[in-house]
């Protein structure tokens, strides 16, 4: 079973030290609090407390119901006497018994997600690579195209993250990123929503573009992606990609990597798809400026990967979906 920490220590060089040690032995961050109201606001959501710690430092004023609540699963750790070892250990007992709960009881449908609800949520969060990826453009194209056979909607930030809905389909977008396992030591407000995101997804998908930095950036998120904790099925998507000369390199340079890695990680049973967006020029003079100036290819592309996804029926005509009137943003 998975241990859920809370951490309240005002030090935050000392925060990320024991953050980094809590990550890479197995437990989960759920909540990296600077202020009492933080964890308050927080426990009142879950439906108890049970496998909860909350690791606190003397300086960090709890108020007498917090502390009562987590009894002895209250840790406090000292800077000046750390001991990693000692920690571990304390948290490494299994064999404790069920803590009290807090306030009054909620509903699983209302729980914060923190592995605590019953149903799934089915998010899908496209992360781009750093340069332009173009994230926001793809993501609502694929927001668009499943929206013509099943309900779905945007998450944006935050708060809309924690209302999201068990059963229903959500898509969400963010970037740039580099390395999705340092915003889960990370304790500041942004960080915390993106390794929510991680945890929450179903699927997730980089997005980069086809030029040698694009591909320079795509080599260390899959570096990163393979220790990644919370690893989800991922898509990797090469966009902006010319098909002339370099572009040739460039394209084969990206399956090989892509072929690599999944060579690496099949034996898990794992299996990384990938999909090349091109960028026509010719299109974009013949459409009309009111209009999204892409190619006809672009909207195949799209297609291929919503029906990748979420198994979308083929379109009836062989015409795009989008016709520049009904589309608007759902990602600004």
């Amino acid at each position: 079973m998975t241990i859920n920490v809370i951490t309240a220590i005002k030090d935050g060089e000392f925060e990320s030290e024991v953050a980094n040690l809590l990550f890479h032995h197995g437990c989960e961050i759920a909540l990296r609090a600077l202020e009492s109201i933080e964890i308050a606001d927080f426990i009142l959501q879950l439906p108890d407390l049970e496998r909860w710690y909350l690791i606190s430092c003397p300086d960090f004023a709890l108020p007498k119901q917090i502390k009562q609540a987590f009894a002895t699963h209250l840790i406090t750790v000292n800077r000046a006497n750390f001991s990693a070892a000692n920690l571990i250990e304390q948290l490494s007992d299994d064999f404790r018994p069920p803590l009290r709960q807090l306030g009054s009881s909620v509903t699983s449908a209302n729980a914060r997600n923190f592995g605590t609800t019953k149903g799934k949520i089915n998010l899908i969060t496209i992360f781009g690579a750093s340069g332009g990826a173009g994230t926001t453009t793809i993501a609502q194209h694929i927001y668009f195209r499943i929206q013509q056979h099943q309900q779905i909607e945007s998450i944006t930030n935050e708060n809309q993250l924690t209302k999201a809905k068990t059963d229903s389909n959500y898509l969400a977008e963010f970037s740039p990123v580099t390395s999705l396992n340092s915003y889960f030591t990370d304790r500041r407000k942004p960080a915390q929503y993106i390794s929510e995101l991680v945890k929450t997804s179903s699927k997730i998908a980089l997005l980069t573009t086809s030029t040698e930095n694009g591909l320079t950036q795509l080599e260390k998120f899959l570096k990163d992606y393979r220790s990644l904790k919370f690893r989800k099925p991922l898509t990797v998507i090469l966009n902006k990609h010319f098909y002339d000369k370099t572009g040739r390199v460039l394209l084969q340079r990206f399956n090989y990597m892509i072929s690599e890695e999944n060579e690496m990680i099949m034996r898990n049973g794992e299996h990384i798809d990938s999909f090349v967006v091109a960028f026509n020029h010719g299109a974009i003079n013949r459409f009309p400026v009111n209009l999204n100036l892409l190619s006809d290819n672009f909207f195949k592309q799209v297609n291929q990967i919503a029906q990748n996804w979420l198994r979308l029926p083929e379109p009836k005509t062989g015409k795009s979906w989008l016709d520049g009137k009904s589309f608007k943003s759902n990602f600004s």
